[in-house]
């Protein structure tokens, strides 16, 4: 079984520095234009009653504005080109300042600012013809210099893309990619075993030996995860149940110590569940919460004080009521 963070993301608001002279206000008006909460594509039916994905993505920008991505290749398909039921891949960085996406004219994969200009186009490599798009995730570093190539059916190995450069490492089939650091410097990846435990690796992409730990039960059953800057100290949430009779809960591990921290209560909205986490330049946890049993779905962002508990909202928008699949920013 593979272990997956989420299939939703989160939007880390960025800390970003007024210019002299410029209000704080002004500043952040000025973010809030460029960077993306989330892409979607909308929901349409054939006539024997299957969904799939249609039209064209969309960014939800964070001033509420929707930002169309013409060239982007909607649906996945197969290796000579015919289009299959489930969506192209797509990502959102999390600081909402780019995207990655196919390119639906060539099938090259690209990289480009959310709110739009010149793509960089990738190696043909990542993206062969003969071998589709259909099991392909794709997972943005938080400054969107970096990206992850996963294959669902976990039989290829994965692909870390210098998005400058094109210089591509290799990740092992079988271990799939959870999050990037803080810093994007580290990646860390889970590979499950058969006796239902896994092994977490943290690999150090500007070079350095690999750090693996076979973590507690408590951490192995998180569903998000979240890697400092200094690669070592992971964020590990767990879910709760969707009444709210059991919260979400955060521990905090210690990668090359396997020291482990007390366990605390994540207060989100009812019926939400950690979707993506991040940790910020304060050491505080950003955690973006999802609730999509309502027609729309929505998304609530709170930082996290992981010494107390306590939260503090920052964000809380829905998403459309039209939509296939939802790809919110840091997935």
């Amino acid at each position: 079984m593979r272990h997956s963070s989420a299939a939703a993301a989160v939007v880390v608001a960025a800390v970003v520095a007024a210019p002299l002279g410029a209000s704080p206000a002004a500043a952040d008006t000025r973010a809030a234009s460029r960077e993306a909460r989330a892409a979607w594509v909308t929901f349409c039916e054939d006539r024997s009653g299957n969904g799939y994905p249609c039209g064209e993505w969309r960014l939800i920008m964070r001033d509420s504005r929707t930002v169309i991505v013409r060239d982007a290749l909607t649906r996945a398909a197969e290796g000579d080109g015919a289009p299959l039921y489930g969506e192209a891949p797509f990502a959102v960085s999390a600081d909402g300042r780019w995207i990655a996406y196919v390119r639906a004219s060539d099938h090259r994969m690209v990289v480009r600012r959310a709110a739009g200009g010149p793509v960089t186009v990738l190696p043909a490599s990542l993206t062969p013809k003969s071998r589709g798009t259909g099991d392909m995730t794709l997972r943005l570093s938080p400054r969107g210099d970096r990206l992850v190539i996963d294959h669902t059916t976990g039989r290829r190995p994965g692909t870390i893309v210098t998005v400058k450069t094109g210089a591509t490492v290799n990740i092992p089939a079988g271990e799939v990619p959870q999050t990037f650091s803080a810093d994007g410097d580290e990646l860390l990846t889970a590979r499950s075993l058969s006796d239902s435990t896994m092994v977490l690796t943290v690999r150090h992409l500007d070079g350095g030996a690999p750090v693996k730990r076979r973590p507690p039960q408590v951490v192995a059953a998180a569903t998000v995860f979240a890697l400092a800057a200094d690669g070592r100290n992971l964020a590990a949430l767990t879910p709760g149940d969707y009444d709210g009779g059991s919260p979400p809960r955060l521990r905090e591990y210690d990668l090359v110590s396997g020291e482990l921290g007390p366990s605390l209560k994540v207060a989100v909205k009812r019926g939400y569940h950690p979707a993506v986490a991040h940790y910020r330049a304060d050491d505080r946890l950003a955690v973006l919460s999802y609730e999509d049993e309502s027609p729309a779905g929505h998304a609530q962002l709170i930082d996290l004080e992981t010494a107390t508990g306590a939260v503090t909202q920052h964000d809380h928008y829905p998403v459309k009521k039209n939509k296939y699949t939802v790809r919110l920013a840091g997935a």
